[in-house]
């Protein structure tokens, strides 16, 4: 995810269904009738609301934990590496 699209997840304008899927917030999607328009912001859940809690703080701490959850995943992902060279070999056994 680059970092652009990381600040939009996490200013809830872009909905991240899963890897490489994307969905823009109903709240900000346009429509060609305002019933749809309603009824999409009407079944959107309040964690997704751009219209309630404190904006900017949320969007601070959203932005901080995906930071927190790639440094882990990163971390995750180096602890792994094995140096082949620093591998002690048994000696092959051909009796």
């Amino acid at each position: 995810m680059s970092k652009a699209l990381q600040h939009l997840v996490a200013a809830r304008l872009i909905i991240d269904r899963r890897p490489g899927r994307y969905q823009l917030n109903p709240m900000v999607s346009g429509y060609r009738f305002p019933e749809e328009q309603e009824r999409a912001i009407r079944d959107l859940p309040a964690d997704l609301r751009l219209d309630i809690g404190h904006f900017e703080e949320e969007y601070e701490l959203r932005l901080a934990e995906q930071t927190a959850e790639k440094a882990r995943k990163a971390a995750r992902r180096t602890s792994k590496v094995v140096n082949i060279a620093s591998v002690k070999r048994e000696p092959a056994n051909d009796s």
